[in-house]
């Protein structure tokens, strides 16, 4: 699997450059000065991301490696 670095790990980075990049297969390692927001996800090995569009909002889930984020 490819991976790729995304540098931060906040509501953009997570919520939808890492979600894009998962989606197109890439499994995603996060960098972030937040240790907080890092020790989350490492912990946790997923976030949910709220998708709203017109007449429709849904909620999906990245998925995360064991590798660390």
């Amino acid at each position: 699997m490819n991976k790729a670095i995304q540098f931060g790990a906040g509501n953009i980075g997570r919520g939808f450059i890492g979600l894009v990049l998962e989606h197109a297969g890439y499994r995603v390692i996060f960098a972030d000065i937040n240790q907080e927001m890092v020790d989350r996800l490492n912990r946790d090995r997923c976030y949910t991301v709220h998708v709203l569009e017109p007449q429709v909002a849904s909620e999906k889930k990245a998925e995360h490696g064991r590798e660390g984020l």
